[in-house]
């Protein structure tokens, strides 16, 4: 799992090996755990390591998670409106299910309508490719509790129990695969980073350099924003730390 997502499962939750993994080994036919771990090392098993990574990385999220973050990202816009920038890129790093790209979609939808000459343009990536497939469906059964009251109208199409976002929401979003422990070949610029409950899983050895080598995708004051419980102990040095209320978030160092 390290090698792969720099995922660190704890040895006391092992136990989560033999429960997400269990459907696994009907799926591609395997009588032991053993026998899937061999086949996930040959170099074809590619589909195999994407559905055991799928298995085992955690997927709990939902729309406007952490409100916090959004009235930030609203902060943000306006003030780069205000400096004159009128093009601005925005990365959601573990997109999962697609509820935070899309949040951000909805809070860039309602900032734009005011202000149409502001263009934002909204990458989503995961390493599961599964998850990505949802994401990209946008198609829901819980809005959760934190969804501006009006908005599950406005820009959700309800069937029976199933809820599907709008096309004019949904379409403002890329969506791709990449692993983020490539992020040194990322190659791209974002003004706005969502990278949050990630590096929460990465041993020390690999969040401190994550956390570094994520500051070049970044302008020099580009905004990051973490989860609330994530730690960026030792790679503050490119970062400084800023504050919505009672929260914190972090700029490239300029």
């Amino acid at each position: 799992m390290v090698h792969h997502s720099g995922v660190l499962i704890p040895a006391e939750k092992s136990y989560l090996f033999q429960n997400r993994l269990r459907p696994l080994l009907r799926r591609y036919h395997c009588d032991s755990f053993e026998t899937l771990y061999e086949r996930a090392q040959a170099p074809d098993a590619t589909d195999l390591v994407g559905a055991v990574i799928e298995a085992m990385t955690t997927h709990e999220t939902s729309f406007f998670r952490d409100p916090w973050a959004f009235e930030a990202l609203t902060e943000e816009l306006e003030r780069l409106y205000r400096l004159g920038k009128r093009e601005v890129s925005i990365w959601s790093a573990a997109c999962s299910t697609g509820e935070e790209p899309y949040s951000i979609a909805m809070v860039v939808y309602e900032f734009c309508r005011k202000r149409p000459s502001m263009k934002c343009t909204i990458l989503a990536s995961d390493i599961a490719d599964d998850t990505l497939a949802k994401a990209r469906k946008a198609e829901y059964f819980r809005l959760g509790s934190y969804l501006p009251e009006d908005y599950a109208g406005r820009f959700f199409l309800r069937a029976d129990r199933r809820m599907t976002l709008r096309e004019e929401i949904r379409g403002m979003v890329d969506f791709e695969h990449f692993n983020l422990l490539d992020i040194r070949k990322r190659g791209k610029v974002f003004d706005i980073i969502f990278c949050r409950n990630v590096a929460l899983y990465f041993p020390n050895d690999i969040r401190l350099p994550f956390f570094q080598d994520l500051a070049n995708c970044l302008p020099a004051g580009g905004m990051l924003l973490v989860g609330s419980s994530e730690s960026m102990y030792r790679a503050t040095a490119r970062y400084e730390r800023a504050r919505h209320g009672n929260h914190f978030y972090y700029r490239r160092a300029r």
